[in-house]
């Protein structure tokens, strides 16, 4: 059989990545490697504020506190966990038959690469009840 060709004579079938292929691969995964680097701290604060907002749950203190001094316990313990972008605008501390709703509703915009941002939204709520 001749150089270059296959088993019934005719050229022989190319196998493998082509250097375009691979140079694609490459560029899709670096995107999704940076996406996944610059949305994982996003991810882990909202965590950190749900981890808060079940913690108020636990707190007598805030069983028999009024919306003013419950939005202060949670900025605290928001504080405490080093979480920057949930401002006291995205805390409401809402009265209702046997307690108080608290909702956390914020959003974060992450730059990704020149003018491509993504938006990523978050949106929780605990019910303490009163003591």
């Amino acid at each position: 059989m001749a150089r270059g060709q296959g088993k019934g004579g005719g050229p022989a079938r190319a196998r493998g990545l082509t250097l375009l292929g691979a140079l694609a691969a490459l560029l899709i995964g670096g995107f999704f490697l940076l996406l996944a680097l610059r949305l994982i701290p996003v991810y882990l604060e909202h965590f950190e504020v749900k981890a808060s907002m079940r913690s108020l749950i636990q707190d007598p203190a805030a069983r028999g506190a009024g919306p003013g001094e419950i939005r202060e316990l949670l900025m605290r313990r928001l504080d405490i966990n080093d979480v920057d972008r949930v401002g006291k605008d995205a805390v409401k501390v809402l009265r209702e038959r046997g307690g108080h709703r608290v909702v956390v509703a914020y959003q974060v915009q992450v730059p990704i690469l020149g003018n491509v941002d993504a938006l990523v939204r978050f949106h929780d709520e605990v019910f303490i009840g009163a003591p």
